[in-house]
């Protein structure tokens, strides 16, 4: 499925076993709930536990949440401490209460809790480089939350017994520079004045307004060709499409498509335009509800003769500093590679060897990347996640 709200929908990574324990890892490009067995891949694959459970039973130590996973009830993190990365979006709708382990969000990540946020009662260090929003209360004791920039909550903040936030605790002393434990915890108005995409979304109940389940395109006589499918849409008003250059500069066209509403059923839908040599050759879908909230498709390059499966990018996701390795399949020379940011900045630009060295090592921060890779004077569009 093609979904996100800035977020790129992300793949799976295997995780070490500890004897005895279970890993769990969200299935790749999927939006699903937490308690359904179909929403985890696990190791060992003989267990008989095929969700971490809720609250997470004592032989859960990893969980990698990739796509956009729910948990439809107050969600409880305990057993035996296990460690939850968020790498994409986990929301919770109702209370999310621990007291062990660890939460670590990705630099892309989201954790949305609509209750309170409690952590309590245990050993554990809630690392926050992507962002959290709280719509109850946070309570910390005798835990810590690092880096709470990108901490909003609605309700109030309390620090109590061994608590701390940055350093700061409940008692009055702080190390660094901050004045209280609450002094970088930020509220709704901020979220709402900083990331209207992500307010909106929190608004709207987690409600994404669209499963894309297709995009794809051609060029015809100077006539661009769009087709793409939704399995289901909530609350949704129009597709606005949106093209590029080589600069990935992205912009509308004038023209939009209307949506179905509310429907469960498979819908297709066409755009068939005659552009001009500026408009293109990417493109992508601004998915737009009733509420004002949106979302992106993925990039897609049109009339490429080259298939994206043409070349494979591994490991994917990668580690922070590691080598990343390409497989094509066509290529007999080296090629052109450019890396960008999530806002389309070009972090990387080089060539790989697809023969001889069909390695390069760019060193990228954690967070999702655009790979534009030319070969034979064309372009391939891949993605690529790192992750610390």
């Amino acid at each position: 499925m093609l979904r996100k709200l800035h977020l790129i929908i992300t793949f799976a990574i295997s995780t070490q076993v500890v004897y005895g324990q279970n890993s769990y890892t969200s299935n790749d490009n999927y939006t699903g709930l937490w308690s359904d067995d179909a929403t985890w891949s696990h190791t060992p694959a003989a267990s008989p536990l095929d969700n971490p459970g809720n609250a997470t039973h004592g032989s859960a130590s990893n969980i990698d949440i990739y796509g956009y996973i729910r948990s439809a009830i107050t969600l409880d993190i305990a057993g035996q401490g296990p460690t939850v990365t968020i790498h994409d979006t986990l929301f919770v709708d109702g209370d999310l209460n621990m007291s062990q382990g660890t939460i670590s969000l990705g630099a892309a990540a989201v954790l949305i809790v609509t209750g309170d946020l409690n952590l309590s009662n245990g050993a554990f260090n809630l690392n926050n480089t992507g962002r959290i929003v709280v719509g109850g209360n946070l309570s910390v004791t005798n835990g810590n939350v690092n880096n709470s920039n990108n901490l909003y909550v609605y309700g109030t903040s309390n620090v109590t017994g061994g608590g701390q936030i940055d350093g700061c605790n409940g008692y009055g002393g702080c190390s660094g520079s901050a004045s209280s434990p609450y002094e970088n915890i930020k509220d709704e108005n901020d979220l709402e004045t900083e990331d209207e995409d992500l307010f909106n979304f929190v608004e709207n109940g987690g409600v994404l307004p669209v499963e894309l389940i297709e995009f794809n395109g051609f060029t015809s006589q100077s006539i661009l060709h769009l087709n793409w499918k939704t399995a289901s849409e909530v609350n949704f008003d129009y597709f606005q499409i949106e093209y590029a250059e080589e600069d990935l500069a992205f912009k509308p066209f004038h023209k939009t498509i209307k949506g179905h509403g509310n429907s469960a059923n498979v819908n297709n839908y066409q755009f068939n335009q005659q552009i001009s040599g500026k408009q293109g050759p990417y493109y992508r879908l601004k998915i737009v509800d009733f509420d004002g909230a949106y979302e992106y498709s993925d990039v897609i390059f049109v009339n490429n003769s080259i298939p994206s499966s043409a070349v494979e990018v591994f490991p994917n996701p990668n580690v922070s500093g590691r080598p990343i390795t390409f497989n094509c399949f066509q290529c007999e020379e080296s090629s052109p590679i450019e890396i960008f940011d999530l806002s389309y900045n070009k972090v990387f630009e080089g060539e790989v060897d697809f023969i001889n060295q069909p390695k390069i090592n760019p060193r990228l921060a954690s967070g999702v990347y655009t790979i534009r890779i030319t070969i034979k004077g064309e372009s391939l569009i891949k993605r690529l996640v790192i992750t610390n």
